[in-house]
């Protein structure tokens, strides 16, 4: 949940570790970079602005936590027979090397 209104510019990196981690460890990798995970409004127009990222490969968007069936999850932006699409992944599972994380740079 954000307390956010309005519009604002944030610097934007999608990370690409190209190996096998957990959430925390994304999370921890981005902080030494001066980022933090991005919230589901950026990570959302992020794919309005640039929709074919999307189809390259699955973006994490890892600050976007919610419960479901006591399970944490988190949004992902993928594609789907080369569509668009938008779906929860598990946040306590791992993520493959093909997996990207979208973070934003620290005011």
């Amino acid at each position: 949940k954000t307390s956010r209104t309005g519009q604002k510019e944030v610097e934007t990196k999608v990370f690409h570790f190209n190996r096998v981690m957990k959430s925390e460890e994304a999370i921890a990798e981005m902080k030494k970079e001066g980022y933090h995970p991005a919230e589901l409004h950026e990570g959302l127009a992020l794919g309005a602005k640039n929709p074919d990222e999307q189809r390259k490969y699955p973006l994490v968007i890892l600050d976007s936590v919610c419960r479901r069936w006591g399970v944490r999850r988190v949004a992902c932006l993928g594609s789907d027979g080369g569509g668009r699409g938008l779906r929860l992944d598990d946040f306590d599972g791992g993520w493959g090397g093909v997996y990207r994380f979208l973070g934003v740079r620290e005011s």
